[in-house]
């Protein structure tokens, strides 16, 4: 598109939260510390990495499940580290199953639906596939709280949420400016600061993201918590990626 002769870019992505279910919670999870609080009850607003981190938050997945979104977060960080892209974030809803839709209930579409809100649906007695999105004839899980998923979405291994994820904030390049900015605020504000080069960003994003995740046996997925990991100096669903931007 072009605008008095400058040409206007734009990137349309898909809507995370494009749900007919409730989303109870939201968090914008970053990797980075330094001024990630967000200090508010309302619930359509996004908690952020100390949010997370001081309320004990953990994403309650299968081993499976854990492991698939694992090697899609690191993926996809690993791209955008060697496209120099700094900044996204990992976008995170999540919809407990055991809180009752409120009456006249605007969905996530816009929609309302008069004391009927879309609640769960039950398949029959084959087990949810959960990597695949469709039903399975691999009975590891009791079939009497088995539901029917969005695309994309993951399910809880206690069943109790469901999760809907993906990076979002990929257009941001490390270029002279955030360089400057790097320099400048990490002497100030110290090394958990956003603005960190390409590599060291993957990496924390990624140590980060894991850390958060406590697999079906309960045991958090790595053995050292992340709020005690000290910065090094240095994407259920697949996340959005981007071609490689032109540094500017």
């Amino acid at each position: 598109m072009c605008i008095r002769d400058r040409k206007i870019y734009f990137v349309v992505m898909s809507n995370v939260f494009h749900t007919g279910r409730e989303i109870h919670e939201r968090f914008d999870l970053k990797g980075s510390t330094y001024g990630r609080l967000t200090i508010t009850d309302d619930p359509s607003v996004a908690k952020k990495d100390l949010n997370v981190i001081q309320s004990n938050f953990f994403l309650n997945l299968t081993e499976a499940d854990a492991r698939d979104l694992e090697q899609r977060i690191k993926a996809d960080a690993d791209f955008f580290a060697e496209n120099n892209i700094i900044d996204y974030s990992l976008l995170l809803g999540v919809h407990y199953l055991d809180r009752p839709p409120p009456a006249n209930q605007k969905t996530n579409r816009g929609e309302v639906d008069n004391n009927k809100a879309r609640s769960p649906k039950p398949l029959d007695e084959a087990t949810f596939d959960f990597n695949q999105g469709r039903q399975s004839e691999h009975r590891s899980l009791p079939p009497a709280e088995l539901l029917e998923l969005e695309e994309g979405a993951i399910l809880s291994a206690d069943r109790k949420a469901i999760y809907f994820m993906a990076i979002i904030d990929v257009l941001t390049v490390f270029n002279a400016k955030k360089k400057a900015e790097y320099v400048l605020r990490r002497i100030v504000q110290g090394p958990t600061i956003s603005a960190v080069p390409a590599q060291q960003y993957a990496l924390r994003f990624n140590e980060f993201i894991k850390s958060r995740i406590r697999t079906f046996n309960g045991t958090p997925h790595l053995a050292k918590s992340y709020d005690k990991i000290k910065m090094p100096t240095l994407t259920c669903c697949l996340l959005y990626t981007s071609p490689s931007p032109r540094d500017s």
